[in-house]
């Protein structure tokens, strides 16, 4: 198809340096439920933007349930 263009001889790194350890909160999670409310959201999900462990309060992946009415 083509030639490709030859790199400049550096060597890549694959090695990733993290940016957080585990236990730092996500760059962008809610502080609490009452702001996931106040943000229309919720229930939210791990791996969905704004989640983090300390929403989720019984451990089963599923945070800031609606309140009972």
């Amino acid at each position: 198809m083509g030639t490709t263009k030859a790199g400049t001889g550096a060597a890549t790194s694959t090695s990733v340096t993290p940016s957080s350890s585990p236990a730092d909160p996500p760059a962008k999670a809610f502080k609490n439920c009452s702001e996931v409310r106040a943000a229309g959201k919720g229930p939210i999900r791990r791996g969905e933007p704004g989640f983090a462990d300390w929403l989720d309060t019984d451990g089963d992946g599923i945070a800031c349930y609606p309140k009972k009415r």
